[in-house]
């Protein structure tokens, strides 16, 4: 998003390029500049003809490791001024901790893009989670989520209770965070179910009311 900030005032034509229409549509109403459209792999082809342009000046992949595949590469090469040999492209990815979300991530597909001597800029400085979250995931995951964070924030609290008290202490928990000010868009449900089997559908009626089941449009 920087990148096409910073690029959009030297009246170039920019593709930000993903594979989540999840991820578009959130890109989306952060990056309104008229030189630059936001698309994912499968509609890049659709809207490049909807700017009534032949190619892109620039290129810029955002979670690239979901498109580390021949068959993406290849269609974005036909894409932007001189394809990814002669052009100008950015790719931002982590292949390690990352991959696997949409497609299995090709080795190969990285070492055909590194014979090309892109400059390789490593971003170890988190600036998206606190202290307290790295220490957490890291103990626990054992994942490398960078280094720095954003300073020190609230400590990471953790419930473990039956399957059958779930909806309780989640409804206790988003109303202690709401009795304290903490604004009702900050708050996010993770569930490894789909909604009318996760907890979140036994909450109370008042509280469910509260929240938007996430899709491609409330994304937004």
């Amino acid at each position: 998003a920087e990148l096409a900030r910073r690029f959009s005032n030297d009246n170039k034509l920019i593709a930000i390029v993903c594979k989540s229409n999840w991820l578009r549509r959130y890109l989306e109403t952060r990056i309104e500049y008229e030189n630059v459209v936001v698309s994912t792999i499968n509609s890049i082809k659709l809207d490049k003809k909807r700017a009534g342009i032949d190619a892109f000046d620039i290129l810029i992949l955002d979670e690239g490791q979901d498109l580390f595949n021949f068959e993406d590469i290849e269609l974005l090469d036909g894409v932007f001024e001189g394809g990814f040999e002669h052009g100008e492209w950015y790719i931002f990815h982590d292949i390690n901790n990352q991959s696997g979300l949409f497609c299995e991530a090709k080795e190969e597909v990285l070492e055909y893009l590194e014979s090309f001597k892109p400059a390789k800029i490593p971003l170890t400085t988190n600036c998206r989670n606190t202290f307290n979250i790295l220490s957490s995931i890291q103990t626990q995951l054992n994942a490398n989520m960078g280094v720095k964070g954003t300073g020190l924030g609230p400590e990471v609290e953790e419930s473990i209770v039956p399957c059958s008290q779930t909806s309780e202490v989640l409804e206790n928990k988003i109303s202690e965070l709401l009795r304290k000010g903490v604004i009702p868009e900050s708050i996010t449900v993770l569930s490894p179910f789909e909604y009318e089997k996760s907890s979140i559908a036994s909450l109370s009626k008042k509280m469910q009311n509260q929240i938007i089941k996430l899709d491609d449009y409330s994304v937004r």
